[in-house]
């Protein structure tokens, strides 16, 4: 991708832990998933972002198809922030679980 979008996210938890990767709804943010980061950081390493037009996060270009560009967006920085080899966790909500299911 030419110009792959800026996704603001979080890394939470151990480092060395099996990484669960959470996807906030539509018109949210992923200060959505605030209550259960801490519990979730105890045991994985969480990892939050904040789609497109969404939070921190910036908008889709104009003229762009916006679900194939988010998923090699969100794709892209979930390889930077994988661990390699390993299948991380997605766990999402509405829009997120769209997202973590394509």
């Amino acid at each position: 991708m030419a110009n792959r979008l800026e996704i603001a996210h979080a890394v939470h938890g151990d480092p060395n832990a099996p990484t669960v990767i959470l996807i906030h709804g539509v018109v949210h943010q992923q200060h959505a998933w605030d209550a259960v980061v801490p519990l979730l950081a105890e045991k994985y390493r969480v990892v939050t972002f904040d789609l497109p037009g969404h939070g921190a996060s910036g908008p889709i270009p104009k003229g762009t198809n916006p679900i194939p560009y988010v998923l090699d967006s969100l794709g892209e920085i979930i390889e930077e922030l994988g661990t390699p080899g390993e299948r991380p966790h997605l766990v999402g909500n509405s829009l997120g679980g769209y997202v973590a299911l394509e």
